[in-house]
């Protein structure tokens, strides 16, 4: 995401008068760096209730499941900012919290996959 922030920057140079291209990007990337680390922290709270504790061994198509998820949400991140702007910063770090744990409980704890 950092790389393809620097290239949206460069081809539309939309920076913000305000911070200048350097410091729309240092933000932009700050922004995406805090909602990967509430997402990471989600993943791994998850992955300690259902995988850690249980002593499981994770199946192939669950560990591509919740890589494809985690992908997904990288790919969402692009759109963190605007999503703050519509339900607020708290809003967007609850929802960057609850969806990626929600999403690993129910594939690491579901039983047929």
């Amino acid at each position: 995401m950092t790389m393809m922030n620097a290239t949206y920057l460069y081809f539309t140079s939309s920076c913000d008068p305000k911070f200048g291209c350097w410091g729309t990007f240092q933000l932009l990337t700050l922004i995406v760096t805090c909602c990967a680390l509430l997402a990471t922290f989600a993943v791994f709270l998850s992955f300690y209730f259902f995988v850690v504790n249980k002593n499981d061994a994770l199946s192939k198509i669950k560990v591509n499941f919740v890589f494809f998820i985690s992908i997904m949400l990288s790919l969402s991140t692009y759109y963190a900012v605007a999503l703050m702007e519509s339900i607020e910063v708290l809003g967007a770090a609850l929802l960057y919290f609850l969806v990626p744990f929600v999403l690993n409980s129910l594939v690491l704890g579901s039983k047929k996959i």
